[in-house]
């Protein structure tokens, strides 16, 4: 009974979450990105490649 109730409530949230996921999808695409561009900056900045 306590198990399915939890259950429940942690399906509603993450229905809530996907609901407004549009924006929250948007900045984790872009915070990926940056996180991403920094660190092929820092690898190309330490380990210097004739491209």
């Amino acid at each position: 009974m306590l198990f399915s109730a939890q259950f429940r409530v942690r399906r509603r949230r993450s229905r809530r979450a996907a609901a407004d996921g549009g924006a929250l999808s948007v900045e984790g695409v872009l915070g990926t990105l940056f996180v991403l561009v920094l660190a092929v900056a820092l690898f190309l900045h330490f380990f210097p490649m004739e491209l």
